[in-house]
């Protein structure tokens, strides 16, 4: 979630939390209500004051409040996701009593009674599926979502309500509301003459919601063959290597092409112009096809059909280009789930894909100048990467700046989680049951990537990607200097963004941490899971995606999802709301509080450039505000600096 300002939220007539702040006061709501709507400014790293900038809104809270960090409002909190859970159950509540007070009605939600029945069916049949019962155990609790948000009984339902519901939920409510779409079409298939059932469904059958303020999509098999033929064409030559580009020049000389216009183009196209060649061809190509993508959903809106598509050439007009941006700033403005228009570099990436193809695919000066345009008539929106305020380190350094609990709890991250995934271990094997040991085993994982992580931080595909021994193609990164107590992890030219040898040290407790996940539990978490081994510290059973040209890797890593689930299930233990992006944030600004105004340093631990760090941290939260914190962390949390410390010396 982004960091908020005033900016963020306009003023309207709607009500805010501070008007539910006054009236959960003068109507005496459940004191312990008032005090979690009186902590959600500091979960969003803004001063108690603004509470009236925060919509009253349910739909809000679910896709920005309920995430974020809890850690910073629950100091003495020892489950802290069930912490956060609790307090947003009480928020929720409150927001519902505030809007049915503000509409007059009374305290009983429409068809309630009806949910109630149809969740106590399904419950009264669940068990053991292998046992003859009818559902799985808790499968009832999928049609929570619907409860809470139907304005209407179940038999009621219908599609315009479920799209309505879908607009005001975040995405991991939307997963669970998926799920009760299909147990409500499964009971519809199979159980639709049950006595006790039948007046409890909706009379139609519900199809799975649109995805919220994201355009559709379009299926690149769908288009037409000779037009894909034609992108193919392009993207071909955009992706050539300079050895390709070099017997192009010669066959176009040979053929008596113009040697002024040979040349100046084999500079651009190798790079002697500055153009940048891509080093990973499938995430280029991959980029191409989406900005085409991108221009074929525009034509379609404006009335196109993509069956008359017969070349890339003929796409790509002024009046698409120009609805494309358009739309897609529209997008952008109307939808709370998508970035800013002023602060997403979309656009950015967009046009710069399409200036390509018509540069180096089409050789068509005509079209270039066109994108050109366009990209002038919108330039407000055209971010240049690093140009714009980052959102992300401004919220994770005020959290850690107003909050030294939560610097600290921060720095000690990994030992939290790996004491929380031990509890847990220890908890399954009395239960015998192998579900929730692999459950525990998963959080260690998170322990470990967390030891990694805050010892240097390094980019999530380094973590996905991070190999104990070698493979064909490939060698490993692991290096125990000393066993127990210090790891060397070391990644070659080539697998890291920069193009630079990154070189990090794992040691005291966080080795211990890789050494126990190395020595004992991995083996026992691959047997349970009934994978084979591979060459990833955190094995998975994936592909590696968008490798680069000339890296060989071996299957059995994580997929992306699973590796953010996997550093959910970290941070929910600590009770901040950081990806491991945004960890690099979080160390760069502790680094600052140790080293105040020391941008060089920060732009060697985090392998960047200073003049991006000091973009980035030398604003609010620079020198003065590292200063203030450094001198709290001291008083409050001595032992967080010289942990710290041990880890930036490495």
């Amino acid at each position: 979630m982004s960091e908020h300002s005033h900016d963020d939220f306009p003023e309207t007539q709607h009500a805010s939390l501070a008007d539910v702040l006054v009236w959960a006061k003068e109507s005496a709501q459940p004191y312990d209500a008032i005090r979690e709507l009186e902590k959600i400014p500091a979960r969003l790293a803004m001063i108690d004051d603004d509470i009236g900038l925060i919509p009253a809104d349910l739909g809000y809270f679910d896709r920005h409040i309920a995430p974020s960090s809890y850690g910073p409002v629950a100091r003495r909190a020892k489950d802290l996701a069930k912490s956060r859970a609790t307090g947003n159950s009480r928020v929720r509540a409150l927001l519902r009593r505030f809007q049915e007070a503000q509409a007059g009605s009374g305290p009983e939600r429409a068809g309630r009674s009806d949910w109630d029945r149809l969740i106590e069916f399904v419950e009264a049949r669940e068990g053991f599926v292998e046992k003859g019962a009818r559902f799985a155990h808790r499968k009832h609790r999928s049609l929570f979502v619907l409860r809470a948000r139907a304005n209407c009984a179940p038999q009621a339902l219908d599609q315009a309500e479920i799209e309505r519901i879908s607009r005001g939920i975040s995405a991991s409510t939307r997963k669970s509301l998926r799920k009760a779409l299909r147990l409500l079409a499964e009971l519809r298939v199979e159980m639709l003459d049950d006595p006790d059932l039948r007046d409890l469904l909706p009379a139609n059958a519900l199809a799975n919601p649109k995805p919220s303020g994201r355009a559709k999509r379009i299926v690149w098999n769908s288009l037409p063959l000779a037009f894909r033929n034609s992108v193919a064409s392009a993207i071909r030559v955009c992706l050539a290597q300079p050895e390709d580009l070099v017997a192009d020049a010669r066959d176009r000389m040979a053929a008596g092409e113009d040697a002024v216009k040979v040349l100046a183009e084999l500079e651009e196209a190798t790079g002697q112009s500055g153009r940048r060649l891509p080093t990973n061809l499938s995430a280029a190509e991959s980029g191409y096809q989406s900005a085409i993508a991108w221009l074929v959903r525009a034509a379609e809106e404006e009335g196109g059909s993509r069956d008359d598509l017969t070349d890339l050439a003929s796409l790509m007009t002024y009046p698409v280009l120009d609805a494309a941006c358009r739309q897609q700033i529209a997008r952008s403005e109307a939808s709370d789930a998508l970035r800013d228009p002023k602060a997403s570099q979309t656009l950015k990436a967009r046009l710069t894909a399409l200036r390509t193809l018509a540069a180096h695919g089409l050789r068509n000066p005509s079209i270039l100048a066109t994108v050109d345009i366009v990209r002038r008539l919108h330039a407000e929106h055209v971010v240049e990467p690093g140009k714009q305020k980052d959102p992300e380190a401004e919220r994770v350094c005020k959290i850690l700046q107003r909050s030294p609990e939560a610097a600290a709890r921060f720095v000690n991250a990994p030992s939290l989680i790996a004491e929380h995934a031990e509890t847990e271990i220890s908890v399954a094997r009395a239960s015998g049951s192998k579900a929730r040991e692999i459950t525990a085993l998963r959080r260690y994982e998170a322990a470990v990537l967390a030891a990694i992580q805050l010892s240097r931080p390094v980019r999530p595909e380094n973590l996905i990607r991070l190999r104990y021994r070698g493979s064909e193609g490939a060698s490993g990164h692991l290096t125990w200097l000393k066993e127990k107590s210090h790891a060397e992890i070391s990644y070659p030219v080539g697998e890291v963004k920069n193009d630079r040898t990154v070189t990090l040290h794992v040691m005291g407790a966080d080795a211990a941490i890789l050494w126990r996940w190395m020595t004992e539990y991995r083996a026992r978490f691959l047997r349970l899971r009934g994978i084979t081994d591979t060459p990833y510290v955190i094995p998975g059973t994936a592909k590696p995606r968008l490798v680069r040209k000339g890296l060989t890797l071996p299957d059995g890593c994580l997929s992306p999802s699973s590796f953010a689930d996997l550093w959910r299930m970290g941070t929910a233990v600590v009770g901040l709301d950081l990806n491991p992006h945004q960890a690099r944030h979080a160390v760069a600004t502790l680094v600052l509080a140790i080293h105040p105004g020391n941008f060089a340093l920060v732009a060697a631990i985090l392998g960047d450039t200073e003049e991006t760090v000091r973009r980035h941290y030398g604003r609010d939260s620079g020198e003065q505000a590292a200063v203030k914190m450094r001198e709290v962390l001291l008083a409050k949390h001595p032992g967080v600096f010289r942990q710290l410390k041990k880890r930036i010396s490495q």
